[in-house]
Order: structure tokens, then sequence, then C-alpha cells
């Protein structure tokens, strides 16, 4: 009894001094952790700059140097959809202020031509961004578009490219290049210290979900049907069986 106590209360002061340590370098671990996002990719003249959904603030003006820089004559843009609360400040302020207001209002105020940007409206992720990409680039305007630079935050570009190669494909004929705000200064300009660690473990969990969901489960997830079509099916067989309760027979007179 008394050396099970005594193991119990060893076990307990080496995990507490572990999760001390660990507490103590969590900065420095996440920092390190961080670093391995980061994909160190010079631009080089280009034909299009895309510039996918989120951190307008931080991203823009990366692609509007690059443009004045004239690394490529366009600028394209995914935005998200509208949130209940653009709606609602939409209503209390009369005016939009969602992100797609943001990211054009800020192409105006740079003095690009509207027919040198586009903003893709809708995105619901990273790789909902690449599809918008590449279906623009199928129609008309974009035939003629053999490489891109993308730009985005230096944490987002490994899972960046990890969409390009799955939208894509690995022998796509388009070129990616990857630009983004230098990593040691992107991280000595965080608002507080600990954010690198809430950075850090939000995107090596998106990164893991995003090679499970469109990498290794892809195959399989793609033979299921949609929730969509399951759904429609549904209320289409109750409809169905709702009017043949409700229609009347042949030789009886509908009331």
């Amino acid at each position: 009894m008394i050396k099970k106590l005594i193991k119990t209360v060893f076990l307990l002061l080496f995990l507490t001094t572990l999760f001390l340590t660990l507490f103590a370098v969590r900065i420095p671990l996440a920092t390190f952790a961080a670093r391995f996002l980061f994909i160190q990719s010079k631009p080089v003249d280009s034909d299009l700059i895309f510039v996918p959904a989120g951190s307008p603030a931080t991203r823009l003006p990366i692609a509007f140097r690059l443009y004045d820089e004239k690394f490529a004559p366009r600028i394209w843009c995914t935005t998200s959809f509208r949130t209940r609360a653009d709606l609602s400040f939409e209503r209390a302020l009369g005016f939009r202020v969602d992100e797609e207001w943001i990211v054009s209002e800020a192409a105006r105020r740079h003095r690009i031509p509207p027919d040198r940007f586009r903003i893709l409206d809708g995105s619901q992720s990273t790789y909902n961004d690449l599809q918008l990409l590449r279906k623009e680039l199928q129609t008309r305007t974009g035939r003629n578009i053999r490489s891109v630079i993308i730009v985005s935050d230096p944490y987002h570009l490994r899972r960046i490219a990890f969409c390009v190669r799955s939208v894509f494909g690995e022998t796509s004929p388009l070129r990616f290049t990857y630009a983004s705000s230098d990593p040691d200064r992107y991280i000595a300009e965080l608002a507080d210290p600990e954010d690198i660690c809430t950075i850090a473990l939000n995107e090596w969990l998106k990164l893991g979900a995003y090679h499970l969901k469109y990498g290794i489960l892809r195959p399989v997830l793609e033979r299921l049907p949609h929730p969509t079509a399951i759904l429609s099916k549904a209320l289409a067989g109750k409809s169905s069986e709702t009017k043949k309760q409700t229609s009347p027979s042949y030789g009886m007179r509908a009331d």
C-alpha cells in the first residue's frame, strides 16, 4: 500500500514538473513549431497575384506592394461568406462593412483599376479559395494566366501549398510561388507574445485535418453521397408519399 502511494506521488510530481517545464518554454516551442509552417519562396514575375480570404490587413499591403513593383498586372482576392454580424452591422449603419467591402475599398483607395482587380466572393475555407481560383482560371478571362503569386500570412503558406497540390494536381502546368511578410517581423509584431501559441496550435490542427479530409480520406469521402443529396432524396420521398395520400383515385370525386 505504501509503495503504491509512493509511486503515485512520484508520478504526480513528474507530471507536474513536466507540465511546468512545458508551460515555461511554451512560447519558444510554439515559435519553433510555427516556423516549420513557413515556406521560403521568392515571388517572380507572374500573370496574377492571388490573395485568399481572411486577414486583409496583413495580406493586402503585400499584394499591393507586389503590384506596384510590377510582379504581376492584376490582383484577384477571395472573400468569405457574409456572417450574421456583417448583416447586423449593415442594418445598423446603413452600409456594408464585411470583408468584401473592406477589400474593394482598399483596392479603390490604392487606385487599382477595376479591370485589374477582381473579387471572388463566397469562400468557406482555404481549400475553397483554391477551388474558386481554379474555376475562374477556366473562364475566358483566366485562360491566359500561367503563373500565380499567392499572398498570405507566413503560418498559412504550408496549408495553402497543400491545397494547391490537391486542387490543381501535382502535374499542373501553372506555376505557383508564395509571398508573405517576413516571419521574424510577423512574430515580433504580434500584439501579445502568447498569440504565437494559439496560431501554431490552430494551424497545426487545421493542417492535420486538411491532410485527412483532402488527402488520406479523400478517395473514401468522394464515394459517399453528399449530405445535401441525401436530404433532398428524403424530402422528395416524403413529398411523393404525401401526394399519394392526398391525390384522388380514378373513379372517385375529390370533394
